[in-house]
């Protein structure tokens, strides 16, 4: 296995987040969710966005080998890093969004993190006023090509239980 264009993650953590080992069979379907959104976060895509790195993307190419075996060359474009713009709330009502922004690990100015997203989502689920299946969330990339960092507008919609 070969990585190419990664400087933020290194190889050695991008080889531990795909969890293959020379000599495993090669499984196009389980690569695809080791390399992007695996259900427990600890995907290749998922380190980078726990970087900041919203918008990289990685390229697998495979090579079939004569005996059998096939070589793996993941082409890595990490992009930019982004930071948290303004965060906001929407069907609150009952609830000020001072609390709200006390009960998440999210900040203004901070680098974007996927699993602080998450467990923002989860901690506003687990507050109480809040139907917890229908926590939204609407990220909002804004693009700043003058700048050495991308913004994310974070969005939380939320629906107060009746």
């Amino acid at each position: 296995m070969t990585w190419e264009g990664n400087t933020v993650v290194s190889t050695e953590r991008l080889n531990q987040a795909l969890g293959l080992k020379p000599g495993d069979a090669y499984d196009s379907l389980a690569l695809g969710k080791r390399l992007n959104f695996s259900p427990d976060g600890k995907d290749v895509a998922s380190l980078y966005m726990d970087q900041g790195y919203l918008f990289s993307s990685i390229t697998p190419a495979v090579k079939r080998q004569p005996n059998g075996s096939v070589d793996l060359t993941f082409k890595i474009s990490e992009g930019r890093a982004a930071q948290l713009d303004i965060i906001t709330f929407t069907g609150n009502g009952k609830t000020s969004t001072q609390s709200l922004m006390e009960a998440i690990p999210l900040r203004p100015g901070a680098k974007f993190s996927r699993a602080k997203l998450i467990e923002a989502q989860r901690n506003l689920a687990l507050l109480g006023p809040f139907d917890p299946e229908r926590v939204g969330i609407n990220p909002q990339p804004i693009m700043r090509p003058n700048s050495d960092t991308d913004l994310v507008r974070v969005e939380f919609k939320l629906v107060e239980k009746k």
